[in-house]
């Protein structure tokens, strides 16, 4: 009775190991291919149905795939994170290198080692740093730039943009980016649709349902639709009983308050992220190297919902104590000069410094708005000036005039 006790005991142990072995997390993460992904972004499709036009008659020849996955030994991982780590304090709050005038080669380049970092190691900082790149100093550099090279790269990227949002291991989904989109997951241990709504950046609140097949969202470009869904017709997606999977769902650094770069730090947001399954919400969830981590197995129409606080955050700089930036989701703003209105687009660059006499005041409440003129949303709110109080405008960093300015004093 005590051996045979003893071999229970011992098969336990070798079963409990064996699990353990099925559900660790091999790296590196895969992306999803694009063809599997619908993407209907709205903040980002207008930028893919540009980027497509650019590269309709382009010379690719000499472009390197933005997204290629390239093997990487261990001890390079290491040197690859050591160098990034280097980097990390050059970077100004747009993502530009602060060493040197913007290079739009070596954001990109940055931009694809975040990305790859995060693949190797499953870290959410990664793509924290390219998020920002992305949606501040890429956008920004490639609607400036001459450089027909490095343009076309940065085309590549946004129209492979699909493969940023999810990244896969066995069982695990990792969302990295808050799109709208249909997606297919498949490999030897799950089979999922995932669909998913929003309106980031303007609105960061997520529903991710499981579905059974891809019925489409209510948009009205049925033919890409269509297209898409002749791409995957051979695989099944029509049955979906269950499904054990586990979710990792990025906790951006702008919204939890936990800054992505040195020597900057704002405040935490007083909201809370808020997950919820099917309405119930999640109390205690378990977060590990920036991801809130929920296991389960899957049904059907379960629906999880994210809410992600999403704050108008005032920056400082310790190396400049008294001034201020703005920030709202991973968009860094700008102060338009005192007399741009949102009904004129005057040039103002033949203007000195118009802010060398204005101050903001660190606690005055700032407003948002979306706005049909810039197509964006718009912060506004007053400065101090010598004579009085004068009203201010901030667009998007990559929407800005030359003449706009990140940091204004508080003295």
């Amino acid at each position: 009775m005590r051996i045979t006790s003893l071999v229970l005991t011992f098969l336990c142990i070798i079963g409990s190991l064996c699990s353990t072995a099925q559900t660790a997390i091999k790296h590196p993460l895969l992306p999803i291919n694009a063809d599997s992904i619908y993407f209907m972004d709205f903040f980002w499709y207008g930028k893919q149905e540009e980027a497509d036009k650019q590269l309709a008659n382009a010379d690719l020849s000499h472009i390197t795939d933005p997204w290629k996955i390239k093997k990487v030994s261990a001890s390079k991982t290491k040197k690859m994170i050591k160098e990034w780590e280097r980097t990390l304090p050059l970077l100004n709050l747009a993502g530009d290198l602060q060493d040197s005038v913007p290079n739009l080669g070596r954001t990109i380049q940055l931009f694809r080692q975040s990305y790859q970092l995060h693949l190797l190691t499953g870290h959410a900082k990664y793509i924290d740093i390219a998020e920002r790149i992305l949606a501040n100093s890429l956008l920004r550099q490639w609607s400036a730039s001459s450089n027909p090279q490095y343009r076309n790269e940065v085309a590549l990227l946004l129209k492979g943009l699909d493969q940023m949002v999810y990244s896969v291991s066995g069982e695990d989904i990792y969302i990295n980016m808050y799109a709208r989109s249909n997606a297919h997951i498949k490999n030897e241990h799950i089979n999922v649709f995932l669909q998913s709504f929003n309106s980031a950046p303007w609105q960061n609140e997520t529903a991710i349902t499981f579905v059974t097949n891809l019925d489409p969202i209510n948009i009205t470009d049925v033919d890409s639709i269509n297209l898409f869904q002749k791409q995957i017709t051979f695989l099944n997606h029509t049955a979906l009983d269950t499904c054990q999977a586990t979710l990792h769902l990025r906790i951006p650094s702008w919204a939890s308050g936990s800054f992505d770069l040195p020597y900057y730090s704002t405040t935490k947001p007083k909201d809370k992220i808020r997950i919820a399954i099917n309405g119930v919400t999640l109390t205690k969830p378990e977060i590990r190297d920036g991801y809130i981590i929920i296991r389960r197995r899957w049904a059907p129409y379960d629906v999880v919902s994210i809410r992600m606080p999403s704050p108008i955050l005032r920056i400082t700089d310790q190396r400049m104590p008294s001034q201020v930036a703005l920030q709202r989701g991973p968009l860094l703003y700008c102060f338009q000069p005192a007399d741009t209105t949102l009904q004129s687009n005057q040039d103002t660059t033949q203007q000195t410094n118009p802010y060398s006499s204005l101050r903001i005041n660190p606690t005055q409440p700032i407003k948002h708005a979306f706005n049909r003129t810039y197509r964006a949303v718009v912060l506004s709110g007053s400065l101090k000036g010598d004579t009085g109080s004068v009203p201010f405008y901030a667009l998007p960093y990559f929407k800005s005039q030359k003449k706009s300015q990140v940091f204004l004093s508080t003295e």
